[in-house]
Protein backbone atom coordinates (compact mmCIF):
# COMPACT_ATOMS: atom_id res chain seq x y z
CA UNK A 1 0.00 0.00 0.00
CA UNK A 2 1.11 3.55 -0.79
CA UNK A 3 2.56 5.68 2.09
CA UNK A 4 2.62 2.83 4.47
CA UNK A 5 5.90 2.15 6.38
CA UNK A 6 7.97 -0.38 5.94
CA UNK A 7 10.15 -2.31 8.20
CA UNK A 8 10.63 -0.98 11.98
CA UNK A 9 9.02 2.20 11.67
CA UNK A 10 5.80 1.18 11.14
CA UNK A 11 4.71 0.59 14.58
CA UNK A 12 5.43 4.13 15.65
CA UNK A 13 4.08 5.46 12.39
CA UNK A 14 0.53 3.48 11.84
CA UNK A 15 -1.82 5.15 14.43
CA UNK A 16 -0.70 8.39 12.87
CA UNK A 17 -1.91 6.86 9.51
CA UNK A 18 -5.18 5.35 10.72
CA UNK A 19 -8.06 7.69 10.13
CA UNK A 20 -7.27 9.32 6.88
CA UNK A 21 -10.56 8.59 4.69
CA UNK A 22 -14.22 8.06 6.30
CA UNK A 23 -15.20 4.22 6.49
CA UNK A 24 -12.03 3.03 5.75
CA UNK A 25 -9.39 4.25 8.52
CA UNK A 26 -9.31 1.02 10.72
CA UNK A 27 -8.66 -1.31 7.69
CA UNK A 28 -5.19 0.17 7.56
CA UNK A 29 -3.84 -1.45 10.68
CA UNK A 30 -5.42 -4.40 9.17
CA UNK A 31 -3.20 -4.29 6.66
CA UNK A 32 -0.98 -2.97 8.73
CA UNK A 33 -1.27 -6.71 10.37
CA UNK A 34 -1.00 -8.79 7.68
CA UNK A 35 1.96 -7.49 5.99
CA UNK A 36 3.85 -7.83 9.04
CA UNK A 37 6.12 -10.87 10.03
CA UNK A 38 4.31 -13.83 11.20
CA UNK A 39 5.58 -13.65 14.96
CA UNK A 40 4.12 -9.64 15.37
CA UNK A 41 0.76 -9.97 13.83
CA UNK A 42 -2.12 -9.64 16.52
CA UNK A 43 -5.43 -11.27 16.22
CA UNK A 44 -8.81 -10.37 16.92
CA UNK A 45 -11.26 -13.15 18.93
CA UNK A 46 -14.26 -12.08 16.63
CA UNK A 47 -12.36 -11.98 12.76
CA UNK A 48 -14.04 -14.77 11.11
CA UNK A 49 -12.02 -18.26 10.29
CA UNK A 50 -10.14 -18.32 7.03
CA UNK A 51 -12.71 -20.90 5.59
CA UNK A 52 -15.32 -18.75 6.17
CA UNK A 53 -13.71 -15.99 4.30
CA UNK A 54 -12.74 -18.22 1.45
CA UNK A 55 -16.65 -19.44 1.01
CA UNK A 56 -17.72 -15.98 1.06
CA UNK A 57 -15.18 -14.90 -1.24
CA UNK A 58 -16.37 -17.35 -3.85
CA UNK A 59 -20.07 -16.59 -3.13
CA UNK A 60 -19.78 -13.05 -4.16
CA UNK A 61 -17.41 -13.53 -7.44
CA UNK A 62 -20.14 -13.68 -9.89
CA UNK A 63 -21.83 -10.35 -7.90
CA UNK A 64 -22.32 -7.32 -9.95
CA UNK A 65 -20.94 -4.14 -7.78
CA UNK A 66 -23.49 -1.32 -7.58
CA UNK A 67 -22.33 0.87 -11.09
CA UNK A 68 -21.43 -2.49 -12.64
CA UNK A 69 -18.00 -2.20 -12.18
CA UNK A 70 -15.54 -4.46 -11.55
CA UNK A 71 -11.82 -5.06 -10.46
CA UNK A 72 -9.55 -8.11 -9.60
CA UNK A 73 -9.97 -8.19 -5.91
CA UNK A 74 -12.60 -5.35 -5.25
CA UNK A 75 -15.24 -7.65 -3.58
CA UNK A 76 -12.55 -9.22 -1.81
CA UNK A 77 -10.86 -6.00 -0.46
CA UNK A 78 -14.64 -4.72 0.87
CA UNK A 79 -15.27 -7.44 2.43
CA UNK A 80 -11.91 -7.79 4.53
CA UNK A 81 -12.76 -3.90 5.02
CA UNK A 82 -16.16 -4.78 6.56
CA UNK A 83 -14.92 -7.87 8.70
CA UNK A 84 -12.35 -5.62 10.15
CA UNK A 85 -15.16 -2.93 11.14
CA UNK A 86 -17.56 -5.90 12.56
CA UNK A 87 -14.58 -6.71 14.43
CA UNK A 88 -14.21 -3.53 16.34
CA UNK A 89 -17.80 -2.63 16.60
CA UNK A 90 -19.13 -1.94 20.13
CA UNK A 91 -22.41 -1.34 21.93
CA UNK A 92 -23.47 0.94 23.98
CA UNK A 93 -25.46 -0.01 27.62
CA UNK A 94 -28.63 0.99 26.25
CA UNK A 95 -28.48 -0.24 23.03
CA UNK A 96 -26.72 1.01 19.62
CA UNK A 97 -23.77 0.82 17.59
CA UNK A 98 -20.51 2.54 17.48
CA UNK A 99 -16.74 2.56 16.31
CA UNK A 100 -13.76 3.56 17.84
CA UNK A 101 -12.22 7.13 16.12
CA UNK A 102 -8.71 5.40 16.00
CA UNK A 103 -7.48 1.79 16.90
CA UNK A 104 -4.21 2.23 18.46
CA UNK A 105 -1.21 -0.43 18.78
CA UNK A 106 -2.00 -0.58 22.32
CA UNK A 107 -5.72 -1.58 21.05
CA UNK A 108 -4.67 -3.68 18.98
CA UNK A 109 -2.47 -5.59 21.29
CA UNK A 110 -5.08 -6.13 23.85
CA UNK A 111 -7.97 -7.12 21.20
CA UNK A 112 -10.63 -4.36 22.46
CA UNK A 113 -11.15 -0.17 22.51
CA UNK A 114 -9.45 1.91 24.79
CA UNK A 115 -12.50 4.68 23.92
CA UNK A 116 -14.94 4.37 26.49
CA UNK A 117 -18.23 5.03 24.30
CA UNK A 118 -18.97 6.95 21.14
CA UNK A 119 -17.43 10.31 20.48
CA UNK A 120 -19.15 13.15 18.10
CA UNK A 121 -20.88 12.06 15.50
CA UNK A 122 -18.88 13.16 12.57
CA UNK A 123 -18.35 12.60 8.94
CA UNK A 124 -14.97 12.06 9.51
CA UNK A 125 -14.60 9.46 12.24
CA UNK A 126 -17.62 9.29 13.98
CA UNK A 127 -20.40 6.61 13.37
CA UNK A 128 -21.83 8.65 10.73
CA UNK A 129 -19.34 8.71 8.37
CA UNK A 130 -18.97 4.14 8.98
CA UNK A 131 -22.68 3.87 8.99
CA UNK A 132 -22.48 5.59 5.29
CA UNK A 133 -20.10 3.72 4.39
CA UNK A 134 -21.01 0.09 5.43
CA UNK A 135 -24.29 1.17 3.83
CA UNK A 136 -22.78 1.33 0.30
CA UNK A 137 -20.59 -1.53 0.77
CA UNK A 138 -23.68 -3.60 1.67
CA UNK A 139 -25.87 -2.25 -1.40
CA UNK A 140 -22.78 -3.25 -4.09
CA UNK A 141 -22.36 -6.86 -2.32
CA UNK A 142 -26.15 -7.57 -2.22
CA UNK A 143 -26.30 -7.56 1.84
CA UNK A 144 -29.19 -6.16 3.28
CA UNK A 145 -28.93 -7.01 6.97
CA UNK A 146 -25.41 -5.16 6.78
CA UNK A 147 -27.51 -2.15 5.07
CA UNK A 148 -30.37 -2.40 8.07
CA UNK A 149 -27.49 -2.71 10.75
CA UNK A 150 -25.56 -0.01 9.22
CA UNK A 151 -28.56 2.90 8.81
CA UNK A 152 -29.89 1.18 12.96
CA UNK A 153 -26.81 2.27 14.03
CA UNK A 154 -27.10 5.86 12.49
CA UNK A 155 -30.74 6.21 13.64
CA UNK A 156 -29.07 5.37 17.30
CA UNK A 157 -26.38 7.83 16.85
CA UNK A 158 -28.94 10.19 15.39
CA UNK A 159 -31.21 10.05 18.34
CA UNK A 160 -28.42 10.33 20.82
CA UNK A 161 -28.28 14.02 22.71
CA UNK A 162 -24.97 13.25 23.89
CA UNK A 163 -23.35 12.36 20.72
CA UNK A 164 -25.18 15.15 18.94
CA UNK A 165 -23.88 17.72 21.64
CA UNK A 166 -20.70 16.96 20.68
CA UNK A 167 -20.60 18.88 17.76
CA UNK A 168 -19.73 22.45 18.38
CA UNK A 169 -19.17 23.81 14.81
CA UNK A 170 -21.01 23.54 11.45
CA UNK A 171 -18.48 22.32 9.28
CA UNK A 172 -18.51 19.73 7.09
CA UNK A 173 -15.34 17.69 8.10
CA UNK A 174 -16.46 17.23 11.88
CA UNK A 175 -19.55 19.63 12.72
CA UNK A 176 -23.08 19.96 11.74
CA UNK A 177 -22.89 20.11 8.04
CA UNK A 178 -21.09 16.87 7.74
CA UNK A 179 -23.71 15.29 10.13
CA UNK A 180 -26.44 16.64 7.63
CA UNK A 181 -24.54 15.80 4.29
CA UNK A 182 -24.02 12.09 5.12
CA UNK A 183 -27.82 12.17 6.43
CA UNK A 184 -28.92 12.98 3.34
CA UNK A 185 -26.78 10.39 1.25
CA UNK A 186 -28.24 7.59 3.28
CA UNK A 187 -31.61 8.58 4.12
CA UNK A 188 -31.67 8.69 -0.11
CA UNK A 189 -30.88 4.80 -0.15
CA UNK A 190 -32.51 3.42 2.88
CA UNK A 191 -34.20 0.41 3.37
CA UNK A 192 -36.57 2.31 5.71
CA UNK A 193 -37.56 6.01 5.69
CA UNK A 194 -35.40 7.99 7.68
CA UNK A 195 -36.25 11.82 8.55
CA UNK A 196 -34.11 14.79 7.87
CA UNK A 197 -35.73 17.04 10.58
CA UNK A 198 -33.18 16.36 13.38
CA UNK A 199 -30.02 17.31 11.16
CA UNK A 200 -31.20 19.86 9.47
CA UNK A 201 -32.83 21.82 12.44
CA UNK A 202 -29.21 20.85 13.82
CA UNK A 203 -27.49 22.33 10.83
CA UNK A 204 -29.70 25.40 9.81
CA UNK A 205 -29.90 27.53 12.25
CA UNK A 206 -25.99 27.19 12.89
CA UNK A 207 -24.05 31.10 12.53
CA UNK A 208 -20.85 30.79 11.47
CA UNK A 209 -18.03 32.19 13.86
CA UNK A 210 -16.65 35.01 13.37
CA UNK A 211 -12.99 33.20 13.02
CA UNK A 212 -14.65 30.80 10.36
CA UNK A 213 -12.58 30.44 7.26
CA UNK A 214 -14.09 30.05 3.37
CA UNK A 215 -12.68 26.80 2.69
CA UNK A 216 -14.64 23.42 2.59
CA UNK A 217 -13.65 20.90 4.69
CA UNK A 218 -13.65 23.03 7.39
CA UNK A 219 -15.16 26.94 6.30
CA UNK A 220 -18.44 28.61 5.14
CA UNK A 221 -18.03 27.08 1.78
CA UNK A 222 -18.82 23.73 2.86
CA UNK A 223 -21.43 24.35 5.65
CA UNK A 224 -23.37 26.78 3.22
CA UNK A 225 -23.72 23.86 0.66
CA UNK A 226 -24.59 21.21 3.55
CA UNK A 227 -27.22 23.74 4.46
CA UNK A 228 -28.65 24.39 0.85
CA UNK A 229 -27.71 21.35 -1.43
CA UNK A 230 -29.74 17.99 -1.99
CA UNK A 231 -28.62 14.64 -3.58
CA UNK A 232 -29.39 15.18 -6.99
CA UNK A 233 -26.18 16.56 -7.92
CA UNK A 234 -22.66 14.56 -7.05
CA UNK A 235 -21.24 17.93 -5.18
CA UNK A 236 -20.59 15.66 -2.18
CA UNK A 237 -18.33 13.03 -3.99
CA UNK A 238 -15.04 13.54 -3.32
CA UNK A 239 -16.70 13.23 0.64
CA UNK A 240 -17.02 9.60 -0.53
CA UNK A 241 -20.38 9.81 0.34
CA UNK A 242 -21.45 8.24 -3.03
Amino acid sequence: MPGLPRGEDRADQVPRLIGQVTGVRLAFCHVFQQNAPAGERKTINSAPQRSTQAETRRKRAERPLSDGIKVDGQTEAITRICWWLDAWEQQKPGGGSWWPQIVTLTDLDRGTTSQLGPLRPSWCYGTPGIARSQQLAARALHEPARQRRAETAFLDCLNDPTQLSRLTDRSLCHGTGGLLATARNIAADALTPISLTQPQLLHQPAAAEDDEPPGFLVGSAGADLATTATTTTSWDACLLLR
